[in-house]
């Protein structure tokens, strides 16, 4: 039995979109409910690397769907569970912990900032120089291209602080090619103060492009997951 998410059992969206091969179903206790997949199992998943694929984007797919819908916890994919029951007995086990993550997040998206580094302009090195002449205007131009990647980055930890102190609910992840990203978690009903507050921010931001993506489950911010 494979399983997507765990929502308030008074919130089940009144249609389920598709799952991964099949129809989806509903596991509840009186508090809590569980989107299951009855019968599919991860050797089906795993077939070939298609096959495992696909159900990456059906499981994303899913969680999106519903969340549009109830605040919920997205669970990570390629969880089964042996039986209902099995289910149903994890849910008594951890129903105060699930219920409080639930509430923290009502209302609540996550949304993610991507600070895009920008090509820093070149610093000219004059072409009629020689000797001690040459090697002065070289250390100064590695001086000045230094200065500009200082002040990059100072520009990054200045915008670092400024989320911090209005979004204390922040997850700064670093990836590939110096690219920065923030996750933050807002009420959904501030999303367009927070594209604006982010667009004054760019202003302000020099040499980084800032990118804001959203309303999207609260990923990074669902401390526990049915392992």
């Amino acid at each position: 039995m494979y399983v997507y998410t765990i929502l308030s059992a008074a919130a089940v969206p009144p249609e389920l979109p598709e799952g991964i091969l099949g129809e989806l179903a509903i596991v509840a206790n009186a508090e809590l409910a569980v989107v299951v997949e009855a019968g599919l199992t991860l050797d089906q998943i795993q077939q070939s690397d298609d096959h495992l694929l696909s159900a990456v984007l059906s499981h994303d797919r899913v969680i999106h769907t519903l969340f549009q819908q109830t605040t919920l916890l997205p669970l990570r994919f390629g969880i089964c569970f042996a039986s209902t029951d099995k289910v149903l007995e994890h849910l008594a086990q951890y129903q105060h912990r699930y219920l409080h993550s639930l509430a923290r997040l009502e209302g609540k998206a996550e949304y993610l900032l991507k600070c895009i580094p920008e090509e820093l302009p070149p610093v000219p090195l004059p072409t009629d120089l020689a000797g001690k002449a040459y090697f002065q205007a070289k250390k100064a131009q590695l001086k000045a291209q230094l200065d500009q990647q200082q002040q990059q980055m100072d520009s990054l930890a200045d915008l670092s602080a400024r989320l911090t102190a209005n979004y204390p609910n922040l997850v700064h992840v670093k990836a590939d090619h110096g690219v920065q990203k923030f996750y933050i978690l807002a009420e959904r009903s501030q999303q367009a103060q927070l594209i604006e507050t982010m667009a004054h921010w760019q202003t302000t931001c020099r040499w980084w492009t800032l990118n804001l993506e959203g309303k999207l489950p609260p990923y990074h911010f669902v401390a526990s997951e049915i392992r």
